[in-house]
């Protein structure tokens, strides 16, 4: 009665029952454990009242941070630092790469950074929980990093729908700028929001009562923030580039996502849970800064698409088997615009004697086009067998991915053009290359761990073997405006790297009263560097060929 128990957490209820009356009706009732006494695994359950009821933008990340401990670059209130799908967090100094994302207990993380998060923006609506664990981790998990398994609501018998909205803009957000240091020359500060916005929508129920289910989510979500110091220019083809002080730039995203999971109970003990999602995500102003101009920035597209399929069986009441697949794309595209493109760009050093001539990229962008097409798959499978004092499991865990890059040069990005007080001293010329892949071919962990209860002590131990395996495909270079004779043949890289690990585990726990509420806690465990194809890129000759001449 009242007892609440998150996921991955062993709650221990004692009651007692009496010899009554027939004709008496007994409420047995407990006091539920403030802490986990059977495991040293230190995790922490976001909810789905935390996602709609804290002011963030909705990314687990950032609620992440309200957890003693964990730490990410990126800080955010209500939204107003946009979309951070891309931040790293750590614990307990744990390095930052090391951090892992997973849905249902499947890597969902991409091959940009590491594996380890995804680019995809999640709907706060589309969780039961996250949970976040930090420190104590047992075999099956891959690192000793942050480990954050989402976990997407699957619907009932009932309907249901709910709808969660915020924003905001200038006028909510109190600045220290004040008319005498605007009076004195400080003008387009600090960095302050200029739109921020955010609508969700979901609704569940049966598709077919007591056996299919389904739930779908829906959300929109922009943000812009204004650039301190940076405005557009009077004239963007303009040599000698001069600022339009009444006219300020700004940065941000725009994200469209729909996804849908149905869950089907197969029979009383199987269980099947299908999900996808397809996500639009623009950042009309790449990579700009105070910098670089804004008609010298790129415009950024991500077609983003990922799915996940569970299945459940439990065998007994004591034996569970578990396998799961996730397939997942992120193909991008990073374009400069023909219709801001106002010239050959020029590169500003500063520095100089002349006040309007400060470091500034502008008139065009001096980056390739890049058209990138970045593939993942995620498996999983486990069995997991409990007894009154045993709970034993062995399984495995794979990631594999590429990530396939096209650069182009267009009309005016092939060539950049360096000047000091508006006085050229350097031409660089660009040939970029094309059709060059960088592959994870194996990230795999094989697992078997342990945990013993014994009175008021619980031991836990595991072993788990990792292989990670990366290498670079062969291609030929292509031609370009400025090497039309251009064939080079580069070869495969195999085994970039080819790594073959062993770590343990163990942790223990100790219930110091025997009353559920104070808990003595170690844990020792050995884990190894999380990527993707970081070292693979690093060997890649399309990385490390130089394209570029003065």
């Amino acid at each position: 009665d009242g007892i609440e128990v998150t996921a991955n957490f062993t709650s221990s209820v004692n009651g007692d029952l009496k010899v009554v009356a027939v004709a008496e009706t007994i409420t047995v009732s407990a006091e539920s454990p403030i802490v986990d006494v059977q495991s040293a695994t230190q995790t922490r359950a976001l909810t789905a009242e935390a996602f709609k009821n804290i002011p963030t933008s909705g990314v687990w990340i950032q609620l992440a941070t309200l957890i003693p401990a964990v730490q990410t670059a990126t800080r955010d209130v209500g939204g107003s630092s946009g979309d951070t799908t891309g931040a790293q967090v750590t614990a307990h100094g744990a390095l930052a790469g090391d951090g892992v994302s997973l849905l249902d207990g499947l890597r969902v993380g991409n091959m940009y950074i590491s594996s380890n998060v995804s680019n995809m923006s999640f709907s706060p609506l589309l969780f039961d929980q996250v949970d976040i664990s930090i420190s104590g981790q047992t075999g099956e998990s891959g690192t000793n990093g942050v480990v954050a398994n989402m976990i997407p609501k699957a619907g009932g018998n009932s309907f249901r729908g709910s709808v969660l909205g915020n924003g905001s803009g200038p006028s909510l957000q109190a600045s220290n700028i004040t008319q005498r240091l605007v009076g004195r020359g400080l003008a387009g500060a600090p960095t302050s929001l200029k739109k921020l916005y955010d609508v969700n929508g979901a609704i569940g129920g049966p598709v077919k009562k007591d056996s299919l289910w389904f739930y779908f989510t829906s959300r929109y979500f922009t943000n812009e923030s204004y650039i301190a110091g940076l405005f557009y220019p009077n004239n963007s083809a303009a040599v000698v580039r001069t600022e339009d002080t009444g006219h300020q730039a700004n940065s941000g995203t725009w994200t469209r996502d729909n996804n849908l999971r149905l869950t089907w109970a197969m029979s009383q003990k199987s269980k099947l849970s299908v999900w996808y999602a397809y996500q639009r995500k623009q950042d009309p102003s790449w990579a700009i800064n105070a910098t670089v101009s804004p008609e010298a920035a790129r415009v950024t597209d991500w077609y983003t698409q990922l799915g996940t399929l569970t299945w459940t069986y439990a065998a007994t009441n004591r034996l569970l088997f578990e396998v799961g697949a996730s397939p997942g794309a992120s193909p991008d595209t990073i374009l400069a615009q023909l219709d801001r493109s106002a010239g050959i760009p020029i590169v500003e050093q500063g520095t100089g004697i002349d006040p309007l001539a400060k470091p500034m990229t502008y008139r065009a962008s001096t980056a390739s086009n890049m058209y990138d097409n970045v593939r993942q798959q995620s498996y999983r499978a486990s069995a997991t067998y409990v007894t009154g004092t045993h709970s034993v499991k062995v399984g495995m865990d794979l990631q594999r991915g590429h990530f396939n890059r096209n650069n182009f040069a267009n009309t005016y990005n092939d060539i950049q053009i360096r000047t000091r007080d508006f006085v050229p001293n350097q031409v660089t010329i660009f040939a970029p290359l094309a059709g060059f892949t960088s592959r994870l071919n194996n990230n795999l962990g094989l697992y078997a761990q342990d945990r013993w209860t014994l009175k008021r002590v619980t031991i836990g131990g595991g072993l788990r073997f990792d292989f990670q395996n990366e290498s670079v495909d062969a291609f030929t270079a292509n031609t370009t405006r400025w090497t039309p004779n251009r064939t080079n043949a580069y070869a495969e890289v195999p085994n970039v790297p080819s790594w073959k690990d062993v770590n343990p585990r163990v942790n223990v726990a100790y219930d110091l009263f025997g009353n559920g509420k104070t808990a003595l806690k170690a844990s020792a465990s050995r884990g190894v560097e999380q990527d993707s194809i970081r070292y693979a890129d690093a060997n890649n000759p399309g990385n490390t060929v130089s394209t570029t001449t003065s």
